[in-house]
């Protein structure tokens, strides 16, 4: 049984990313990610915040199912398969150590380039969909965080702001099925460090969030909502590469 304040920061963490979500349409992987990563330790704390977002989409699906692109998100759920394949591939060959530092500074490098990207040119092709696809399945797989590659995409694309909240539910859904599917049959879900409780966990600090981002959607911005993310985002980074060097150090001691 885990320690009584590891499970309180990760429902913490649940709970934020869940409500983020559900005001701005990403937010799960952002936040959870790199805090369980921190908890937990690369692909182990990974494979936990893939649970947390396929649990949390299937949630938000429900609710914002009509307003889905169904066609577009099938084809970047396409284009994302290569992509979590390659990432599956990265978790199994990294040590846990360098997976964290790996993971922080994908997060980190995530945070920037949502927080500090300026108005981008009008670039919808299928050259744009396919790169933002193999890109997100990577990084969904090796480091739980698929939304910013999608934003970047979204800016480009001048994608409807609702069409597209809507349409990250499957999409993270699909992604977080593709991750734990792939990593599972690889061998490289790192259960050396099984959070299985989270399974048990998770579900009620999911619910409270989607009915805490319901109450606040009507009041809080859509940017408020992301800063909010990208800062906690940022925090957690800088925590998952504090671990893997703590572990590096302590490997070469």
């Amino acid at each position: 049984m885990p320690e009584l304040w590891i499970m309180a920061l990760a429902a913490v963490a649940v709970i934020t990313g869940t409500t983020l979500q559900r005001v701005s349409g990403a937010g799960v992987g952002l936040v959870v990610s790199p805090v369980f990563v921190l908890l937990f330790g690369g692909a182990a704390g990974v494979m936990a915040s893939n649970m947390t977002t396929l649990i949390s989409a299937s949630v938000l699906l429900v609710a914002v199912r009509r307003e889905v692109n169904w066609s577009k998100a099938g084809k970047i759920l396409a284009g994302a398969f290569p992509g979590a394949m390659i990432g599956a591939l990265c978790v199994l060959w990294l040590p846990s150590a360098w997976l964290a530092i790996v993971i922080g500074c994908i997060v980190l490098a995530a945070v920037l380039v949502t927080r500090f990207t300026p108005e981008l040119p009008h670039w919808d092709n299928g050259a744009a969909l396919g790169m933002t696809s193999v890109i997100a399945g990577a990084f969904n797989t090796t480091a739980g965080v698929a939304a910013p590659a999608l934003i970047v995409y979204s800016r480009l694309s001048r994608w409807d702001m609702h069409e597209m909240r809507a349409t990250f539910q499957p999409l993270f859904l699909g992604m977080a099925i593709m991750s734990l599917v792939f990593k599972s049959a690889l061998g490289a879900t790192g259960f050396a460090e099984p959070p299985v409780w989270i399974l048990l966990v998770v579900p009620i600090p999911v619910l409270l969030g989607l009915l805490l981002g319901t109450k606040l959607a009507a009041r809080v911005t859509k940017e408020r909502a992301q800063q909010l993310s990208l800062t906690l985002a940022g925090v957690g980074g800088v925590g998952a590469i504090g671990r893997g060097v703590l572990g590096l150090m302590g490997a070469g001691a």
